[in-house]
């Protein structure tokens, strides 16, 4: 089985990557790609080897958006980007909204085609 600590997870998954992180952030706080990446990496799934893309295609964005963001506790509210994905910010570009780390990892696994959103889905 494949274990990763979790200090270890999130310098891969949120730091760096993720506007949204904060060191010493509790764990209750955090976002459901770091809970799906979490998951998947304790039920076995090995994950080493990916970087994280800046963007995504279009198509495994609208995929995660639908699986990963609609199931996360910051859909509604505190999140740029899931909000820009809803239509509710007016003038602001793509370029101007990141996704969080969680997100930009499990995509960089779907758009090199080492997953399929169905993985995902089976955890969420």
């Amino acid at each position: 089985m494949v274990h990763m600590e979790k200090d270890d997870l999130v310098q891969r998954v949120c730091a760096g990557s993720c506007s949204f992180y904060k060191p010493g952030k509790p764990e209750d706080l955090s976002c459901k790609g770091f809970s799906v990446v979490r998951s998947l990496i304790d039920g076995g799934r090995d994950l080493v080897g990916n970087g994280q893309r800046a963007m995504l295609s279009s198509e495994a964005e609208d995929a995660l958006f639908q699986a990963l963001c609609r199931s996360c506790p910051f859909f509604e509210s505190d999140c740029d980007f899931a909000e820009w994905k809803r239509g509710g910010s007016p003038g602001m570009l793509r370029e101007d909204v990141t996704p969080c780390g969680g997100f930009l990892f499990l995509g960089s696994f779907l758009d090199e085609g080492n997953m399929d959103i169905q993985v995902i889905n089976r955890v969420i």
